[in-house]
């Protein structure tokens, strides 16, 4: 099984060379930077530079530099098994290890051939109650984009540009896009994104099956260097310990 590390997204100045500096501590093998064209860039320690042209932001969010930055470099990673990540995140700990942990499923709920690791930051359980995200539309099928551990043809499936099109005036956020997307296009074709909250009662059967949640910065020793001072524990993030308790009650 051989591992690739992507780091994708536009060059940090003070960021991306400490992110690949981070990751090299505990990995030796491929590391990509896919990045745009017309930056500066010296960044060491990588194996391959790619680079695009910026197809600039849009239609929700950054997601079009989002895709097609995540794009090329699973097409040019050479890895069964990746970590994809930002260019303004630090990794300190080998995420790899967390990848094939947890081997119970429901095939009904089954997307992906592994679940893919993900971090609990900006993953929201909607169970919670917050005053940053006080409608329940908001709260449901929102699952970190920060980072992910998973199968290179499991990424591939993640990769849901004609979604963040045909959606774009949904009033959904990019989380949300990500993980609706994915059950739409490989599970539930009649999946209505625009009408999600009809589905909130799949979404811990879907979380379950398809992901695994660490906590980031004292599981998983991650810092996203441009929150940097926001707590992995924020009210309504969905925390590790209440993943384990859920996934080791209903998938017994």
């Amino acid at each position: 099984m051989k591992k690739s590390v992507i780091i994708r997204g536009k060059i940090f100045p003070q960021y991306t060379q400490e992110s690949v500096n981070s990751i090299r501590k505990w990995f030796d093998g491929e590391i990509i930077l896919s990045t745009w064209k017309n930056q500066e860039i010296n960044i060491d320690g990588i194996d391959k530079l790619v680079l695009t042209e910026d197809p600039g932001p849009g239609p929700v969010q950054q997601s079009k530099r989002q895709c097609i930055s995540y794009l090329r470099g699973l097409e040019e990673s050479s890895g069964d098994v990746l970590l994809v990540t930002r260019s303004d995140i630090i990794h300190n700990k080998d995420l790899f290890a967390f990848f094939q942990q947890h081997n119970k499923y429901d095939e009904k709920f089954k997307i992906f051939e592994d679940r893919v690791v993900i971090s609990n930051m900006m993953t929201i359980d909607p169970d919670k109650e917050h005053p940053h995200i006080p409608s329940e539309k908001d709260k449901y099928f929102r699952v970190c984009d920060w980072f992910q551990v998973g199968n290179k043809d499991d990424l591939y499936k993640w990769i849901n540009t004609d979604i963040f099109e045909q959606y774009k005036n949904s009033g959904l956020c990019t989380e949300q896009l990500w993980f609706g997307g994915l059950i739409k296009k490989y599970h539930l074709k009649y999946f209505d994104l625009n009408d999600i909250l009809k589905y909130k009662f799949l979404f811990w059967n879907y979380l379950l099956n398809n992901f695994r949640i660490i906590n980031m910065k004292t599981v998983g020793k991650a810092i996203n260097l441009n929150w940097a001072d926001q707590p992995e524990d924020l009210g309504c993030y969905l925390m590790q310990e209440k993943y384990e308790e859920l996934y080791n009650r209903i998938m017994a």
